[in-house]
């Protein structure tokens, strides 16, 4: 199966979906989506153009008001500062990946399977060219603006790391998996992921599809084995616990 950047739904249906899904890391973009939906979807496609081109520091919000083809009064009643509409960029990708994840949370395929669509998905999102250039352009930029590193974090990482979280801890109350800390678990399952990878693909090292099928059934496999592990952890927990159980 092919890793492919799949066509993505219109910035005002996601926000919606990800106002339900990530209030914690919301912030203010309920209201601003309720200001226009529309012409916040034109003003976060222009600041996704020029934070991309341009690099955070260098972009300016004149020039996003610019591109946007707004006033600076109207980009600014939409979003308060840069660092704001930055995060609402990145929070738009993050909720993209969110709402692929949302059918997965009422299916009832087995965990492996289920599990083999999020590593793709998940994949697909975190090579994804702006993706890998946003994170470029973050670490290029940190050292000087340290803040921006925990801006990017909160809007992305910290809301996917939720959402996989989320549906781990469905699979664990359905008893498919051990009693753990989901966030947690969910965090081992994407660094698994990401593995050399993400820093292959981030220094523009070509990766052949293959190669990457073979990566996502072996960090499934691995994860499956771990769970499987963790079973027969508990399981010899509760007989010592409970001998006459042994018996």
């Amino acid at each position: 199966m092919s890793i492919a950047i799949r066509k993505t739904e219109p910035y005002s249906s996601v926000f919606a979906f990800y106002s339900d899904m990530t209030d914690k890391h919301k912030g203010n973009l309920t209201t601003t989506m309720a200001l226009n939906p529309q012409r916040t979807e034109q003003i976060l496609e222009a600041a996704k153009n020029v934070f991309h081109q341009s690099g955070y520091a260098r972009a300016s919000m004149d020039r996003v008001a610019k591109e946007a083809g707004v006033s600076k009064a109207t980009l600014y009643n939409h979003f308060k500062s840069k660092t704001v509409l930055f995060q609402a960029v990145v929070s738009s990708a993050s909720a993209r990946f969110i709402q692929e994840l949302s059918d997965l949370q009422t299916d009832e395929r087995r965990l492996e399977p289920a599990l083999r669509i999020i590593a793709e998905r998940f994949l697909t999102f975190l090579l994804c060219p702006h993706n890998l250039a946003a994170i470029r352009m973050i670490l290029a930029e940190i050292q000087a603006d340290p803040e921006l590193g925990e801006a990017f974090y909160q809007s992305g990482p910290a809301v996917a790391e939720s959402a996989i979280g989320s549906f781990l801890d469905k699979r664990m109350r359905k008893g498919e998996i051990p009693q753990t800390d989901p966030v947690r678990a969910g965090r081992h399952f994407m660094a698994l992921l990401r593995g050399d990878l993400f820093w292959r693909a981030l220094l523009g090292v070509a990766l052949p599809q293959d190669e990457i099928n073979a990566h996502l059934d072996s960090v499934v496999k691995q994860f499956m084995q771990g769970v499987a592990g963790m079973a027969a952890n508990h399981g010899n927990a509760d007989i010592r616990n409970n001998p006459a159980s042994g018996s």
